[in-house]
């Protein structure tokens, strides 16, 4: 039974609307409840299940996919106000889980490992690391600051450092309320444990922890949980381990498709000691030729540098941005806009004799005959007009407008310089930086300074991301990319441009059983599509199934159409271990008939179906009613050979 449990469960919203950051999807949620501390989780958790209603937990709502919210979500826990530092001031401060029960051992850095409650933001996070007193930093850090810890971590997010696993790595122990609103605390085993179990039974004793709190040091469990898309419940509270900041020097440099294909091949897949010429590699490709009939690419890298470099940090660009400024957009617009009266002089004088002439934009006559195209073609001025005043907040929705437009009128090559501009924009090439680590990994600005809400002109960009096998002899990679190359080229020669972005990026492998990161070393592709261009669904279709194809695992968080038999495919007997281990988060409850399996459970997880495996969850009253069969005909079975020796 929760021992946390009670009446208060935070802030409550009823019916209430919720959307995602990149505005993709959007629910009226029941009720959305924000609790504050351990016990109204807890209390929040209990509710739902005793209601019969479903529960997930929710962040920043970075996920393009339904992993946080769906339409059977009947409770929404907003984890923002769980964001605190639990850590106590030294090994005798009995209020506090680190560093009092941490193992006395010379290989635990006690300095350096974090209890932090789950919902705190990476940006704030990056910042109370950075104020203590012996500064401290993530390893390594994905290029965005937006998201909570817990959503960061249950979707295998991840940076470019070559030679280091993904984030969620870097977790030690995680405290989970799971069903029924049981409490867990989780780490792996053995000499990789951090806590003395005689000091958490201290600390148990002194209320400090939950009596009916599950304390359990075991590999398989914590790696299931480590990233489980909230299905295995809410994670209250996670320790980690950080290191003293550091300084970072980033670089980049232009260069061909060619040139790196060979580099890649021999320093990363054909290598399997460390990466050594940086520390952080991203590669950055132009989809379409150049006129060497290669792809242009702009290589970013990143060293740790000497902490008493000055910083010269430079403001960097960012993907999202690109779609605010009307500066880099403007000579793309002007030149469209000076090609327009042309192009509508050329329809009209095409169909001089036609009968019937109308007026259109700015007086000009044109032939009836051609009023479709010439109407296209005034439309389309209009909207260059119109984004060229516009304000920022509406300008990456009428980009899209222009682009779509010019396609329709023959001027498909705007969407190829637009993906120009965008591979120039996002790493300007030449540019050096050097700053500490978390401002170059994600761009967030000095501390304490708050980070303002993304306007509505950054959202216009969808993510997909797949993981590729960076292991010697594998070419499933190298194949994808060709793939790529090829359906771009197909796409534009029959006036289907699509808008795209796509850069690869390399980690070591994870051990949580159903990151992305699978394999020792990892590639990952990933593409950022122009929301709202009429041909990118057919083409992301067509990459879904070619990276499929290929071995892509796709990301959790970005778009992906992941079912049950990709999901048992990709991920194998991971897959099935992961399951059992969800068997085992429901067995306490269910074994009782006091919870529900279904609790943390929607259609984003039956889909992929993760789902306890079938026939592992036997109800409590279920057994009881077996055992009293059993015990029922072993006592027939007894009278019937009493009976037996009587008539011998």
């Amino acid at each position: 039974m929760p021992c946390n449990e009670g009446d208060e469960r935070g802030r409550i919203r009823p019916f209430d609307f919720w959307q995602n950051w990149a505005r993709t999807r959007h629910y009226t949620v029941p009720e959305i409840v924000e609790p504050t501390s351990l016990k109204e989780l807890v209390n929040a958790v209990v509710k739902v299940e005793r209601s019969g209603g479903t529960l997930k937990a929710m962040g920043s709502g970075w996920s393009y996919t339904d992993a946080a919210v769906s339409s059977e979500v009947t409770t929404l826990i907003n984890t923002d106000s769980l964001n605190r530092i639990l850590n106590g001031t030294s090994a005798e401060d009995e209020s506090s889980i680190i560093p009092y029960a941490l193992i006395e051992s010379e290989f635990i850095p006690a300095d350096k490992l974090i209890h932090v409650e789950a919902g705190i933001k990476i940006h704030d996070l990056n910042c109370r690391l950075h104020e203590r007193n012996t500064k401290l930093a993530m390893p390594t850090l994905g290029g965005s600051n937006g998201q909570s810890l817990a959503g960061v971590l249950s979707t295998a997010t991840h940076g470019g450092d070559v030679n280091l696993p993904p984030i969620q790595d870097a977790v030690k122990a995680i405290h989970l309320v799971g069903p029924g609103g049981l409490e867990w605390w989780i780490e792996r085993s053995g000499d990789r444990s951090i806590t003395n179990p005689a000091r958490m039974e201290e600390l148990r004793e002194a209320d400090k922890l939950c009596h009916d709190l599950s304390l359990e040091y075991d590999d398989e469990l914590f790696a299931a949980v480590l990233v489980s898309m909230g299905r295995m419940g809410v994670i209250y509270s996670l320790v980690i381990e950080a290191e003293s900041a550091f300084m970072l020097c980033e670089t980049t440099e232009q260069t061909n498709w060619s040139v790196m294909e060979s580099r890649i091949r021999t320093e990363i897949f054909d290598n399997d000691s460390d990466y050594e010429r940086s520390d952080f590699l991203e590669v950055v490709i132009n989809p379409y030729e150049n006129e060497a009939g290669d792809h242009d690419c702009v290589v970013t890298e990143r060293w740790r540098t000497d902490m008493d470099t000055e910083p010269d940090n430079p403001d960097g660009a960012d993907i999202f941005e690109l779609f605010c400024n009307l500066e880099e957009l403007r000579p793309l617009l002007l030149n469209l806009s000076g090609l327009l009266p042309g192009l509508i002089a050329t329809a009209a004088s095409a169909a001089i004799g036609s009968v019937g002439w109308i007026p259109i934009f700015g007086g000009l006559l044109v032939p009836g005959a051609v009023t479709a195209a010439t109407a296209t073609l005034v439309a389309l001025q209009t909207v260059v007009f119109r984004a060229l005043a516009s304000p920022r907040g509406d300008l990456g929705s009428m980009l899209m407008e222009v682009m779509n437009l010019a396609v329709q009128v023959g001027q498909k090559q705007l969407v190829r310089d637009m993906t120009n501009i965008m591979m120039r924009e996002l790493r300007p090439v030449g540019q050096t930086r050097t700053d500490w680590s978390y401002k170059i990994s994600t761009g967030q600005k000095d501390c304490p300074e708050p980070r303002e809400p993304s306007p509505a002109c950054m959202r216009v960009v969808d993510g997909i991301e797949y993981a590729f096998n960076a292991t010697r002899g594998h070419e499933e990679f190298f194949n994808f990319i060709d793939d790529v190359f090829r359906l771009t080229d197909e796409f534009f020669k029959t006036d289907k441009p699509a808008g795209f972005g796509m850069s690869l990026r390399f980690t070591r492998g994870s051990e949580a059983l159903l990151a992305m990161q699978q394999y020792s070393r990892n590639c990952h592709a990933e593409f950022m599509f122009m929301r709202g261009l009429a041909n990118n669904p057919e083409f992301i279709r067509r990459l879904h199934r070619l990276a499929d194809r290929h071995g892509g695992i796709p990301h959790w968080g970005l778009l992906h159409q992941l079912n049950q038999a990709q999901v048992a495919r990709l991920y194998g007997e991971k897959h099935t271990r992961w399951r059992r281990q969800l068997m085992r988060l429901l067995s306490p409850t269910v074994s009782e008939g006091t919870a529900r399996t279904r609790t943390f459970s929607t259609s984003f997880s039956i889909d992929r179906d993760l789902e306890p495996l079938p026939g592992c969850i036997i109800p409590r009253p279920l057994i009881n009613f077996f055992r009293r069969i059993l015990v029922a005909l072993s006592r027939a079975d007894g009278m019937r050979d009493l009976d037996h020796g009587r008539r011998g």
